[in-house]
């Protein structure tokens, strides 16, 4: 493994890094996330075969992303919009857990090539980039996740919900707090909701209609679907 991918006296080991990189994927941050973990796994994976000049956006579209060889970095945004939700959620991750393990995956900021570290040196650097996640294309790929989290919700898959909804930083005022208001009202937490709707309201009024209708339509979705699913019984035990 090449020593400018290995902060730290004591050098990071294959195993090391493949051992944490599985969990990683394996994390609720990431688990409802495919396209981050094949992202990671190929600059990871990349860098421990000492490839690193392979890592491209280009490479990264068409080997890991999915997309054809014509892709065109100019008119596709793809691998700087999942860097950088890479780069969030490895951020979460290691803020809630992950900051335990061994090593620790940092994704610099202007660079796909990873950099490995000892535990407890990386917190530094995460803290250091979240507070420059101040970037339209970063604002773009939050509100990627509030509509992977409203598309969830709608489907009902409340699990895949608070991963999505897990995903949308605390400074992506206001998405933020629309899918902590849904979340909450789905688990009967009336007065959470309420106090996550007044906050929203205080600046952003009409939004808060918009979370109540959208709540509302879900619901009436769910009991249409019910409905439908008490008819067929009915119509199948005559």
């Amino acid at each position: 493994m090449p020593d400018a991918n290995c902060r730290d006296d004591e050098r990071s080991t294959v195993e090391e890094v493949r051992a944490a990189l599985d969990r990683i994927a394996a994390s609720e941050a990431f688990c409802a996330c495919p396209q981050l973990v094949a992202f990671l796994r190929y600059v990871v994976e990349a860098t421990l075969r000492g490839a690193q000049e392979r890592i491209k956006g280009y490479t990264i579209a068409v080997e890991a992303l999915g997309r054809g060889d014509d892709f065109n970095p100019q008119d596709d945004p793809i691998v700087r919009v999942e860097a950088m939700r890479l780069r969030r959620a490895l951020q979460r991750y290691y803020a809630n857990g992950g900051s335990n393990d061994a090593v620790q995956i940092v994704l610099p900021l202007g660079s796909y090539v990873p950099v490995f570290r000892r535990g407890a040196s990386a917190s530094s650097s995460v803290q250091l980039e979240a507070a420059q996640y101040q970037d339209p294309v970063l604002a773009r790929a939050a509100w990627h996740d509030l509509l992977a989290f409203l598309t969830a919700y709608l489907d009902e898959d409340f699990p895949a919900a608070t991963r999505h909804a897990a995903l949308i930083p605390p400074d992506a005022y206001p998405l933020n707090l629309v899918a902590r208001a849904l979340l909450a009202a789905h688990h009967g937490e009336g007065n959470s909701a309420r106090a996550l709707l007044d906050r929203l309201g205080a600046s952003h009024p009409g939004l808060v209609e918009l979370t109540r209708r959208f709540q509302a339509d879900a619901s009436a979705g769910r009991m249409v679907r019910d409905l439908a699913q008490m008819n067929e019984m009915i119509e199948a035990n005559p």
